[in-house]
């Protein structure tokens, strides 16, 4: 495993990596300094910076044309042409769900099927709390509209799907602290995923008395009404790892999830959430992953810079961009938004 410094421009708060194979470059946000930017993957150049007027949650290529990008900025959707470096209309605009507490969209990424899933959060952190079920995580298509997919989120954070479309993993950072893993349909919807028939029958009963599942489940997954909580850290194995963030998928259908706080990423059987291996980063507050490259082999990982650091505290790589490889395995193309 190799582990090098692709871009060591920093990033207030780097997140987002998206690759974009049509044009082989990497696509990265800076959350606070409201930026999107493209990366060579070769030099680590940033061959191009778009500046928006808010902060910037995700950067997403439309699947026919990824010159085109839906961009999360503030609590909407636009879309966003980077030739003409312009804005071209809002998709649409979640600020009528907040709940007294102002929010913002703070991770995306496209379903299987191209609809875009993202959540919301506070829009801006005060002496490190975290209000509790102030956001929700929606998923959002041209033909279906806007829809709730969970309520009372609270940090709203990495997304993942399975290969055979049927398992979506879901991150809600803090205080939750859980990767959650639910049933998802082709329709778009998500439920508790239960491992058999007795669970299903079970997961009634879960539902109507509030009842315990858990020794149904794999040792160590602890089972929800409307979800199975593959990894909790709130545990106290899991203690001063940090906080679980941005989270990409492999062919093995294994999990790859940076830890904010943690300078490293944790690589996680998504069967029954046991750690497989740790990627160390020589960053601390490392944000998110995704795979790239021309195989798909290289992990990109993005990190925070001045972030919630005191003056003075910034590390000397600390929001730099790193790659990744080596590791043994290779993600699967991200899906482009259809629109």
């Amino acid at each position: 495993m190799s582990v090098r410094v692709l871009n060591s421009e920093m990033q207030e708060l780097g997140e987002g990596p998206h690759w974009d194979p049509v044009n082989g470059r990497l696509i990265i946000v800076d959350i606070d300094g409201r930026a999107v930017k493209f990366i060579n993957p070769v030099n680590g150049d940033i061959t191009e910076k778009h500046q928006f007027d808010d902060k910037v949650g995700a950067a997403i290529p439309y699947a026919a044309d990824p010159s085109l990008l839906v961009v999360a900025v503030g609590n909407r959707l636009v879309k966003y042409d980077s030739i003409k470096r312009e804005t071209l209309e809002t998709i649409v605009d979640v600020s009528d769900y907040e709940k007294g507490v102002r929010t913002r969209i703070n991770d995306a990424k496209c379903d299987p099927y191209g609809r875009i899933v993202f959540g919301t959060m506070v829009y801006e952190l005060s002496g490190g709390t975290f209000p509790e079920n102030i956001g929700k995580l929606f998923s959002y298509s041209g033909s279906n509209g806007l829809k709730v997919l969970l309520e009372d989120v609270s940090l709203s954070n990495g997304l993942a799907w399975t290969r055979d479309n049927k398992t979506f993993f879901y991150i809600d950072t803090a205080p939750a602290r859980t990767l959650t893993a639910y049933d998802y349909s082709e329709d778009g919807n998500i439920s508790f995923r239960a491992t058999g028939p007795l669970d299903k029958y079970l997961l009634e009963i879960v539902v109507a008395v509030g009842a315990p599942s858990d020794h149904l489940l794999p040792h160590g997954v602890r089972s929800l009404a409307n979800g199975r909580v593959l990894v909790d850290f709130k545990l106290d194995k899991w203690d001063g790892m940090g906080n679980l963030d941005g989270m990409t998928i492999d062919v093995q259908d294994n999990l790859w999830v940076a830890l904010f706080g943690g300078s490293r990423v944790l690589h996680i059987d998504s069967r029954d959430g046991k750690l497989l291996s740790q990627v160390r980063i020589p960053s601390l507050n490392t944000t998110s992953v995704c795979f790239g490259g021309a195989d798909l082999s290289t992990l990109f990982v993005t990190s925070a810079g001045r972030h919630n650091v005191p003056e003075g505290l910034q590390e000397a790589q600390g929001g730099n961009t790193f790659a990744v490889t080596d590791l043994g395995t290779k993600g699967r193309l991200a899906v482009g938004f259809a629109g």
